[in-house]
């Protein structure tokens, strides 16, 4: 290969790469402003696809615009053995409630039961129904953070009436994490500051759900969120940042290649 044909060749490919550079600025440009814009911007969903798993390591992670208040989680118990568990973020224990009194909760009935797990499967709050006209649920606000309950990663769950975790996976029964006599009926938020609350397995991570007899039952459900966050951003904004960086490493080793000629 000659000097002249060589140097036309790396003339081409600095001109390929700083227009790489300027397309990885840009992009780079764009995925920040659409962050910043998110940030600033209403709440948003997350729809259960496929079906959440049970427990913090099958737990479905909430997906949405980074830095964007989480709305509402939109699913369905499919059959008498489903429970939903999602991973969210807490930003503000304070203003932190979780609720399924909406008409998009379809299940017979109403009849749901809500749960909040720390990063660690440790149970923190617990809540069955309403009244005892109506079988929704409702983490009320303020509840989290009388529980002493800092912002950061939790995992909260869904199941239908009667279906309880249990922090004992051979004997659920022994590891109920819930007193099942608090857990019946109408309820307030139950946490464990308040020892009555605590069930004989309190003090250890979920392991398994234990379903009282009850009807087979289906349904959708839609739990309405104030004070939390998605877990993961989308994956389009992390893929066009990941190769915008690639873009501004391979011309940051281009340019000190120049520099070294």
């Amino acid at each position: 290969m000659t000097a002249r044909y060589s140097a036309t060749l790396y003339a081409i490919s600095g001109h390929w790469c700083r227009m790489a550079l300027n397309h990885s600025l840009a992009s780079g440009l764009a995925m920040i402003g659409i962050g910043l814009m998110a940030a600033t911007s209403g709440a948003a969903e997350h729809d259960e696809n496929p079906d959440a798993g049970d427990l913090p390591g099958s737990a479905q992670a909430t997906v949405g615009p980074d830095g964007t208040a989480l709305d509402a989680i939109n699913g369905e118990i499919e059959n008498d053995a489903d429970q939903d568990m999602f991973k969210i973020i807490i930003d503000d224990p304070v203003t932190f409630s979780a609720s399924t009194n909406n008409a998009a909760t379809t299940l017979p009935g109403g009849d749901t039961m809500l749960f909040l797990f720390d990063e660690n499967g440790l149970g923190v709050l617990a809540s069955d129904d309403i009244d005892g006209l109506n079988f929704k649920t409702t983490l009320a606000a303020g509840s989290l953070d009388d529980a002493g309950g800092l912002a950061g990663v939790y995992y909260i769950a869904i199941s239908k009436a009667f279906t309880v975790p249990s922090s004992n996976a051979g004997d659920p029964g022994a590891g109920e994490m819930w007193n099942p006599d608090r857990l019946g009926g109408a309820t307030t938020t139950l946490d464990f500051d308040f020892i009555p609350n605590r069930g004989p397995g309190w003090d250890v991570a979920v392991a398994t759900w234990f379903p009282f007899p009850f009807d087979d039952f289906a349904g959708s459900y839609r739990i309405e969120l104030t004070g939390a966050s998605f877990a993961l951003p989308e994956p389009s904004s992390a893929l066009a940042l990941a190769i915008g960086a690639l873009g501004l490493a391979g011309c940051a080793r281009h340019r000190r290649r120049r520099e070294t000629h």
